[in-house]
């Protein structure tokens, strides 16, 4: 668990002011993990993410009862902050972990990682 931990705060820390530029494209969704590292959601290989350039995600997680997300987002102080518009209007904010071709997004107990797809 410990290993744990210092992996994701040497994630959190790689985070850059390019980190916007990274960030976009295509993401494989590879794990819903809780902090100590259980699965929470098992993923399918057709979920995924989009943030795109001009502002705006996408997701789909047919692992989660088909669901599909979208909205817009910023990157703001090393978080990146989705305003959803859909399924439903909320705005809900993640710490961003990036490494080459590996994103995490951490909200509170939950790290959601993704693969760069090509």
């Amino acid at each position: 668990m410990k290993k744990h931990f210092l992996l994701l705060n040497f994630l959190f820390s790689l985070v850059s002011v390019v980190c916007a530029q990274e960030i976009t494209g295509k993401w494989q969704f590879n794990s819903i993990t809780n902090i100590q590292g259980d699965t929470l959601i098992k993923v399918a290989k057709s979920d995924f993410m989009e943030i795109k350039s001009d502002g705006t995600f996408h997701y789909e997680l047919k692992s989660k009862s088909n669901l599909i997300a979208k909205g817009t987002w910023e990157n703001a102080n090393n978080f990146l902050c989705y305003t959803y518009t859909t399924p439903t209007d909320t705005t809900r904010c993640y710490t961003i972990g990036i490494n080459k071709n590996e994103l995490i997004l951490n909200e509170g107990n939950v790290n959601f990682s993704f693969i760069k797809a090509l």
